[in-house]
């Protein structure tokens, strides 16, 4: 078992009794909000097919093609077959490459392109101590005390985490600080105002 998984067992059980919840529920995340991208890339990750869909069609992208989107593309929704997660990577060119798994929602807003990730409750969670936190190195209490913290502002508030006015906590700590939520390395950009929230 993996610390991560171990985390993410106990962070549950915390809970399990406490709050009413489904490990299910989905909560939606802004990515790359201040970096205001003008062009977006989305690539699958290994055999993962991305199923898209805009209002009038529907297409696959798949094994070495990408989905370039811009500000005036019309808003798309990136899933799996059936509707579920699936994984990619989204790069903004010459500025960011990430990868992340979720339910994607990109439109244009104002003169950028804005991606929405849409997750389960238990994969945010590890994905924030994973932004958060040096998965690898930090102390086991440390990432236990994340998970917690992080879990219980995703119960508290049932609110899309890409309403900026919803949860300005939240808010602040995946857009301002640049902690996007990040499936995969857990490496988060560096603060430059390094200021206690």
């Amino acid at each position: 078992m993996t610390r991560r998984e171990f985390l993410l067992a106990t962070s549950g059980a915390c809970f399990a009794r406490a709050v009413p919840f489904s490990p299910e529920e989905m909560r939606s995340f802004w990515l790359f909000r201040l970096l205001n991208p003008a062009v977006l890339h989305i690539y699958p990750v290994g055999t993962a097919r991305l199923h898209c869909t805009t209002g009038t069609r529907q297409w696959i992208v798949e094994g070495g093609q990408s989905l370039t989107l811009t500000r005036t593309s019309d808003p798309v929704r990136i899933c799996g077959p059936a509707g579920e997660s699936v994984s990619c990577v989204l790069e903004i060119p010459n500025v960011i490459r990430r990868p992340y798994s979720g339910v994607f929602t990109v439109q244009g807003h104002g003169e950028s392109v804005l991606p929405i990730v849409s997750m389960g409750c238990e994969t945010a969670t590890g994905s924030i101590v994973a932004a958060e936190l040096p998965v690898s190195i930090a102390p086991i209490e440390a990432l236990r005390a994340q998970a917690v913290v992080s879990r219980s502002v995703l119960c508290a508030t049932r609110t899309p985490r890409h309403d900026a006015h919803a949860d300005p906590l939240v808010h602040h700590l995946l857009d301002e600080r640049f902690h996007v939520i990040a499936v995969g390395t857990g490496v988060a950009l560096p603060d430059a105002d390094a200021h206690a929230v």
